[in-house]
């Protein structure tokens, strides 16, 4: 059974439309992606930072108590 011409042609204009979007969306994906690994990184640094900060600020109080 033949497919109508009108729909093939909306077939085919929607498959070149898909083709041509497909780089497009790769890129995006590849940017997200970057962009994710970037603010995973970013956390972890602000975590081993934060870290840090607290373990000094502990040696700091416990260095003001030991005159006591």
């Amino acid at each position: 059974q033949p497919v109508p011409v009108p729909a093939q042609q909306a077939l085919q204009q929607l498959v070149l439309v898909l083709a041509q979007q497909a780089p497009q969306l790769q890129q995006q994906r590849r940017r997200a992606r970057l962009l994710l690994a970037v603010l995973i990184y970013v956390g972890y640094k602000i975590v081993k930072l934060a870290v840090a900060l607290r373990y000094l600020v502990r040696m700091q109080l416990v260095q003001q108590q030991r005159p006591l």
